[in-house]
C-alpha cells in the first residue's frame, strides 16, 4: 500500500513537470512580449528626451539670434554701438556689414573663393546677393564680383575644352588649317579638287574655283583696300588678316556657341594671344606670312 502511494506521488511530480515543460514556450513568449514593451517604452522615453533638448536648443538659439549675429557671433548691441551696419535675411538670420565686406574682399583676391556665396548663417538658404539690404551693403562690389565670375567661368570653360590635339579643319576639308598665307588672301587648298580648292581668307567661306574665290575676295567686308585687291598689301589690311585667323583657329578649338559667348569677335591681338595660349593653339604668326 505503502508503494502505491508512493508510486502515485511520483506520478503527479512527473504530471506537474510535464506541465511545466508544456508551459514553458508561453512563459518564454510573455517575457519576451514584456521585453519588448519595455524596450519600446524606453524608445519613448528616449525620443521625448531628443525633442525637449531639441526645443531648449531651439529656444536658446532664438535667444541667439536676438543678442549676436549668426555670421560672426558678435554682439548685435556692441556692433550697431559701433556704427557697424546689421540686419537680417528672410530667414532671420543676422549678418553684418563687416562680415559682407569681409567675404566680398576675399572673394575678389581668390579665384578658389569666387563662386562661393555669402552666406549669413552655416544653415541659411537665402539668395543673399537678392536680399536688398546685402546689396546695399556690398556696393557697386558686388557688380565687379558677378563679372569676374563670368570672366571665371569662361575662362574655365575654354581650359574644360582645350586640347593640343586639337586640328583646326580648313574651311574647305578636313585637313590642319595652316596659320599663315602667301599675301592672295584667295586661299589655294592643295588637297581639294581643281575647281573647288579655294576658299576666302578674310571670311573663310568655301567658293571653291579660282575666278569666284578672288571675285569674292575683292568684295568680301573684311576687305578695307582701296582699290580692292585680293592680295594683303596695307599693314591696316595685314593686320585685320592676322586677327581674322587668330579667331578663327579660336573659334574652330572651343567650338561656335563657346566663341558667340567670349566676345573674341572684338578682342585685340593681346587678348586673342592669350586665349591661343589658354586653349593650347600655339603662339606664331598668323595670316599673311610678312605681317607684322
Amino acid at each position: 500500500m505503502g508503494d502505491h502511494n508512493e508510486i502515485n506521488v511520483l506520478k503527479r511530480k512527473v504530471t506537474d513537470m510535464e506541465q511545466e515543460i508544456a508551459n514553458f514556450p508561453m512563459i518564454t513568449q510573455m517575457f519576451l512580449d514584456e521585453q519588448t514593451e519595455l524596450q519600446d517604452e524606453n524608445r519613448r522615453l528616449h525620443q521625448r528626451l531628443e525633442n525637449a533638448n531639441r526645443e531648449k536648443i531651439a529656444v536658446v538659439n532664438d535667444i541667439a539670434r536676438l543678442t549676436h549675429t549668426t555670421c560672426c557671433n558678435h554682439n548685435i548691441v556692441s556692433l550697431m554701438a559701433c556704427g557697424i551696419e546689421v540686419s537680417a535675411c528672410e530667414e532671420e538670420y543676422t549678418f553684418c556689414q563687416e562680415c559682407v565686406d569681409k567675404h566680398i574682399t576675399e572673394t575678389l583676391e581668390n579665384d578658389d573663393k569666387m563662386m562661393i556665396p555669402f552666406k549669413c548663417g552655416r544653415n541659411c538658404t537665402c539668395d543673399m546677393e537678392n536680399d536688398s539690404v546685402y546689396t546695399k551693403m556690398a556696393g557697386g562690389r558686388l557688380a565687379t564680383l558677378k563679372q569676374k565670375r563670368q570672366e571665371l567661368t569662361y575662362k574655365n570653360s575654354l581650359i574644360m575644352r582645350s586640347t593640343c590635339d586639337t586640328i583646326v579643319q580648313r574651311p574647305c576639308c578636313c585637313n590642319p588649317m595652316a596659320h599663315e598665307f602667301e599675301n592672295c588672301m584667295a586661299v589655294f587648298c592643295d588637297t581639294c579638287p581643281a575647281g573647288r580648292n579655294y576658299f576666302c581668307g578674310l571670311c573663310f567661306e568655301y567658293v571653291g574655283g579660282y575666278n569666284d574665290t578672288h571675285s569674292h575676295v575683292t568684295n568680301c567686308k573684311h576687305n578695307t583696300q582701296r582699290p580692292r585687291s585680293f592680295y594683303a598689301t596695307t599693314s591696316k589690311q595685314k593686320k585685320i588678316c592676322e586677327l581674322l585667323w587668330m579667331r578663327y583657329h579660336i573659334r574652330k578649338t572651343i567650338g561656335d556657341s563657346a566663341y558667340a559667348e567670349s566676345g573674341l569677335d572684338t578682342a585685340d591681338s593681346t587678348l586673342l594671344k592669350n586665349t591661343l595660349s589658354l586653349v593650347g593653339l600655339p603662339i606664331c604668326k598668323y595670316g599673311p606670312c610678312d605681317a607684322n
